[in-house]
């Protein structure tokens, strides 16, 4: 459903409804029905223009205290490499064990119970590691990687398209040159 809107005019009459189109020299639009005429193209798309990049602003905005937690990617990469070195800190352990046993300055039960410590710890800190693993490569998640940069695409756009301002409008409802409506594209944008 949401594809069929797509195709229809995103620019439309906020009386009917219906696609307003072009006529003249195509720099204003009127509606079929006679309801709007006399609408500035230029005046319209560089007012889509700023509200849609103050849009954009406004959510990379919400994006960065959003991934500015106590979880952001940074800091979970810090704690990723801790836990690396850490493990190889017990790995390390592991040969030391064994070389104290060859040295016969512990016995053979000493060396298999600490052995076993050191194991235990290893997997232990493997299963935080993917733990963290698997927080951090949602965190950088495709989508939000995707959709925060046509963000920052649209935040820089300077000048109209309509292709980069579709992945946040979905339609403009025109009710006479002062008054438009927007209707965004995701259910989390509000018109501020």
């Amino acid at each position: 459903m949401a594809h069929k809107q797509h195709d229809k005019s995103y620019i439309r009459c906020g009386v009917c409804g219906k696609g307003l189109y072009k006529y003249g020299n195509k720099s204003s639009y009127r509606c079929h029905n006679g309801h709007v005429s006399r609408i500035r193209g230029e005046e319209l798309k560089s007012a889509l223009l700023d509200i849609a990049r103050n849009m954009a602003l406004a959510q990379l905005q919400e994006f960065e205290l959003k991934t500015d937690g106590g979880n952001c990617p940074d800091n979970l990469e810090r704690e990723i490499e801790s836990l690396k070195k850490s493990k190889a800190h017990y790995a390390k352990l592991k040969f030391e064990i064994y070389d104290d046993y060859t040295k016969a300055n512990i016995t053979r039960d000493q060396m298999a119970k600490k052995t076993a410590e050191v194991k235990q710890k290893i997997a232990e800190i493997e299963s935080l590691i993917t733990q963290k693993q698997e927080t951090l490569d949602m965190q950088k998640d495709l989508f939000l990687d995707a959709k925060q940069e046509q963000l920052t695409k649209l935040s820089k756009l300077d000048e109209f398209d309509e292709e980069v301002i579709r992945y946040l409008i979905d339609y403009v409802l025109v009710y006479d040159n002062e008054h438009i409506e927007i209707r965004w594209n995701f259910d989390d944008f509000q018109a501020g």
